[in-house]
């Protein structure tokens, strides 16, 4: 770092075994760039540097190119200087959401990641309604299935580190899912609201019949139908109709529909 040189601000903060202790001290060396380091009214600066050094000094560049670079993050329109070093699409709502990152803990592949999520406008527009982004969850990013891409449920994944595998299952089931199921499981991810619902509907998506089915105090009794308990009765009940009912496992593990079996009938009770 050259004399003069001042360190200021998060650049403290920042892990020594992390390339940004390296990039920013010299970056601060340049008067533009301090400057924008240290403007109070901007947050949004230091987390899109460090976006734009990351993504531009992992790749071969020339030394004598990494003055001017840094003095065009202070000085270029972010979108497009951050749209050239990371060839992806960025846009002022994609810039908007670097500024929600926790950046001291991001790196290189971190920022790639999420700029290519972000060129998807669900993606957008989820993130653009989270109240922070961290690596965990963007490196989760690329693995959620699209209906669970929902600003409740990535808050939740900001802390909750969920395996490829998992992820990968959840996506197949739903995948494969009647119509009818995927809708109940669009309404299971709709009550996430912390890690506990996570899990409720992880589970309930992919392990129904785990469990018996939910029973409603509401139900009239009759003698001549039989409320259908558990998914074991469902599926014979199915196969010896010679019906649905097989597919409909998981809908009636919910607990809002309740199916009733006759000799030669089959019921269906909404509460």
């Amino acid at each position: 770092m050259r004399e003069g040189c001042q360190v200021d601000g998060d650049a403290e903060l920042l892990s020594s075994n992390h390339v940004l202790s390296l990039l920013v001290p010299e970056a601060l060396c340049e008067p533009l760039f301090a400057e924008g380091w240290n403007k109070v009214n901007d947050p949004g600066f230091r987390p899109y540097a460090a976006a734009v050094l990351l993504i531009a000094f992992s790749g071969e560049m020339d030394l004598s190119e990494r003055p001017k670079l840094i003095s065009k993050t202070a000085t270029a329109k972010r979108t497009l200087l951050l749209s050239q070093v990371s060839r992806r699409r960025v846009s002022q709502a994609t810039l908007n959401i670097i500024t929600k990152t926790d950046w001291l803990n991001f790196y290189q592949l971190d920022w790639q990641l999420l700029l290519e999520c972000c060129e998807q406008q669900a993606v957008v527009k989820a993130l653009s309604h989270v109240e922070s982004i961290s690596s965990c969850l963007v490196r989760q990013l690329p693995l959620v299935p699209d209906f669970l891409v929902l600003p409740r449920v990535l808050n939740v994944l900001c802390k909750l580190d969920v395996s490829e595998e998992r992820w990968n299952l959840l996506a197949a089931i739903f995948n494969k899912a009647a119509k009818e199921e995927q809708i109940d499981m669009l309404a299971a991810a709709g009550r996430i609201d912390g890690v506990g619902s996570f899990w409720d509907c992880y589970f309930d998506c992919t392990q129904p019949q785990w469990k018996p089915f939910v029973r409603q105090p509401s139900l009239p009794q009759s003698e001549l139908l039989t409320p259908l308990t558990t998914p074991e009765a469902l599926i014979a009940e199915g196969l010896r109709m010679q019906n649905c009912l097989p597919r409909l496992v998981r809908r009636a593990g919910t607990g809002h529909v309740v199916y009733l079996a006759r000799t030669n009938e089959r019921f269906r009770f909404m509460p």
